[in-house]
């Protein structure tokens, strides 16, 4: 699991892919990020790297282990999730 400072801004990506492991030209992809304490996750802005192939910048204001889930709202269904660590700063 990649590690972060708290504060620091993490590149969030994912790739999206067929049931024949084919990167998909989705039309429309949301990233929802998932906090240490959050009941709901929130949609953040998403860019496309390439054809399947997408990212998403986020700042996290907690520490703890964070959630994320790239998926294709149109077309074909695909999603990718993953997780990430923040961990406070030990000097300041």
């Amino acid at each position: 699991m990649n590690e972060y400072l708290l504060g620091q801004t993490v590149r969030l990506n994912g790739r999206l892919l067929n049931e024949l492991d084919q990167p998909i030209d989705a039309t429309s992809v949301v990233c929802k990020v998932l906090g240490p304490t959050d009941a709901q996750s929130q949609n953040v802005n998403v860019s496309t790297i390439s054809t399947g192939v997408f990212y998403s910048l986020v700042t996290p204001d907690e520490a703890g282990v964070w959630r994320y889930r790239f998926e294709s709202t149109v077309g074909t269904n695909a999603a990718v999730e993953g997780e990430f660590l923040v961990v406070a700063k030990s000097v300041t």
